[in-house]
């Protein structure tokens, strides 16, 4: 066992016993194995092994997880704290977002005195957003996910086909931003409403070059990245 968690610190492992007293148990928390289970419980329940080994593995892989998230949480609680401007604390939002999560790009929309939508910071591959959104445009004038999100008051995630060799030169109007996309190799896109007392005043947009947006993890990490971007502003 000693040899095992030397190579594998977490590598779960369950302890088949014969025996099984206190004095057994407590050497097998020493051990820092994972479960143990005696001989005879497995012949009164044949299937607890089974339901033991795959509690093991739900846990050894749930791990990471919570590890990312604590991460995550971290991230914010510094960022927040830092006595830093709302501009300030925007940029460093989509800055981590685009080195810690590995997006393409990230931006932060705002909804100037005009309702038209202005970048209050960008990180990444931020030329798209010169081709995709003109100055002085608006929530719901075009599909683009930021602007359908501020439209709608509601996440929008969005898949894109980058095999379908896209240019701005021949995109159509609706799907101008698709185009822009794909030029980009941008795969997968999530918007995000910035909400604060039930109004809607600006939006968290990111790109990624693969299909990672549409998860529900990247999915939950963003709205708890724009719930609390929302209180900051």
């Amino acid at each position: 066992m000693a040899e095992i968690r030397t190579d594998a610190p977490t590598l779960p492992f369950i302890l088949v016993t014969g025996e099984g007293d206190e004095q057994v148990a407590s050497a097998a928390i020493s051990a820092h194995v994972t479960d143990y289970i005696r001989k005879a419980a497995l012949g009164q329940q044949p299937t607890e092994l089974v339901r033991r080994i795959k509690n093991a593995v739900s846990a050894e892989r749930t791990r990471p997880a919570l590890a990312r998230e604590r991460e995550h949480k971290q991230a914010l609680l510094d960022m927040v704290t830092s006595g830093s401007t709302r501009t300030d604390f925007g940029q460093q939002l989509c800055e981590h977002l685009v080195t810690d999560h590995d997006y393409a790009c990230a931006w932060i929309g705002i909804l100037d005195e005009n309702r038209a939508v202005v970048p209050l910071a960008t990180a990444g591959d931020t030329g798209y957003l010169d081709t995709a959104i003109a100055p002085g445009t608006g929530p719901g004038s075009e599909t683009e996910p930021a602007l359908a999100a501020l439209a709608t008051a509601e996440p929008v995630v969005r898949s894109l086909d980058v095999s379908s060799g896209y240019s701005t030169a021949d995109a159509s109007t609706d799907s101008h931003w698709e185009a822009s996309a794909t030029v980009y190799r941008f795969r997968s896109v999530a918007a995000v409403p910035l909400v604060y007392e039930e109004v809607c005043f600006g939006v968290l947009s990111v790109y990624s070059r693969t299909e990672s947006l549409t998860s529900d993890v990247d999915q939950s990490i963003l709205r708890e990245y724009a719930q609390t971007a929302g209180y900051v502003f």
